[in-house]
């Protein structure tokens, strides 16, 4: 049985740098204006937060496979809040280390250490597949309006690509990654530069749908 003593990971702080804690605040603020994007497209009475999600869930059931535009809007604004939070845990947890870490000694374990990169080959190509297959799902919920969506559809697919190269884990990449122009690192670039795509995105369409919860 692998135990925690033996994997190099530990539930702290992973990145405790200035960087490490403006992106992770980058991600929360951004989840709170797709939240609040939410708030703005779905139709009916006002609500608290939870119970507009089990009513979207209704409407969308009810009327699946075609849900009105609304509601789609609403909950791609959803979907995507859940995706920022996600990442801006992950910054701080390093929760890819402790699955890289998990992959290694199942390894050792299995006698297969040797052959790791080809299934780190397929856990990456598994990743990017899932982050396509969603970037689909996304496009299916703004079918019709994807102009209103682009530059935060834009922002998230930058996003995807940090994560599958950070999940590559391969020392060419990470030294890539980490090449620095005028003190600025290449990963600062992609990761920050999604979320403000992503956070401006979500910013006009907030202006778009309820021009009064913004100031100009």
């Amino acid at each position: 049985m692998i135990g925690m003593h033996e994997i190099d990971w530990s539930p702290t702080i992973g990145d405790p740098s200035v960087m490490g804690w403006v992106t992770v605040v980058a991600y929360f603020v951004t989840a709170w204006l797709c939240v609040r994007a939410f708030k703005a497209e779905k139709r009916g009475p006002a609500r608290p937060l939870l119970p507009s999600i089990a009513a979207l869930l209704r409407v969308m059931r009810k009327h699946w496979p075609s849900p009105p535009a609304p509601a789609r809007r609403a909950a791609l604004w959803l979907v995507l809040a859940g995706i920022m939070i996600a990442l801006g845990l992950n910054k701080q947890l390093d929760l890819q280390t402790l699955v890289t870490e998990l992959g290694r000694q199942a390894a050792y374990v299995g006698g297969w250490y040797e052959e790791r990169r080809v299934v780190q080959a397929i856990f990456v190509a598994a990743i990017a597949l899932g982050g396509a297959l969603g970037l689909l799902v996304l496009w299916w919920l703004t079918r019709g309006q994807l102009r209103d969506f682009r530059l935060t559809l834009a922002g998230l697919a930058l996003l995807v690509c940090f994560v599958v190269i950070r999940a590559a884990s391969f020392h060419a990449v990470d030294q890539l990654i980490d090449v620095r122009a005028l003190g600025i690192r290449m990963n600062w670039v992609l990761e920050l530069g999604g979320i403000a795509l992503m956070a401006t995105g979500v910013i006009r369409r907030l202006r778009a749908a309820q021009p009064a919860t913004l100031p100009s």
